[in-house]
């Protein structure tokens, strides 16, 4: 079940978070404990920084920036707000590609960031598998930081 393309309701969006939770559900019990920085990864993370920064900030920037919690529901109700598709692809610093599922990318960051109890994901445009590489290299050598 995806949002529509033109206005989303209040409802569709109260859906959505919903069935985030639910599908994130037992992901805190997994981590509880662990004293690591949330780190974010995907190409949503990385637009949604490249909106949120300041208009003076470099377009490439964006690695090591932090994305708040507070900048993610502004986010939400900006897109939200947004009454059509074409009006989600207007916005500043948007990827045309991307208009149409940030606003549910943005509210799965949300559900994760109450789940975790995070209040900002650091951005990373390494990506996962890059993280995965060093980890192994990392064990393999003993190496630690």
């Amino acid at each position: 079940e995806n949002l529509p393309d033109e206005r989303v309701s209040a409802e569709q969006v109260q859906a959505t978070r919903a069935r985030v939770r639910r599908h994130i559900a037992g992901v805190s019990e997994r981590f509880m404990g662990l004293d690591a920085a949330a780190v974010a990864t995907s190409g949503t993370i990385v637009r949604l920084a490249r909106i949120v920064a300041p208009p003076t900030a470099e377009p490439a920037g964006v690695d090591g920036s932090i994305v708040t919690r507070a900048q993610l529901s502004d986010m939400i109700d900006r897109l939200v707000r947004a009454d059509s598709h074409a009006h989600r692809r207007a916005i500043p610093q948007m990827d045309p590609d991307r208009a149409d599922i940030l606003l549910a990318g943005a509210l799965i960051y949300e559900g994760l960031s109450e789940t975790l109890a995070t209040a900002q994901w650091r951005v990373s445009t390494a990506g996962l598998r890059t993280g995965l590489v060093a980890a192994v290299l990392a064990a393999r050598t003993n190496v630690t930081n």
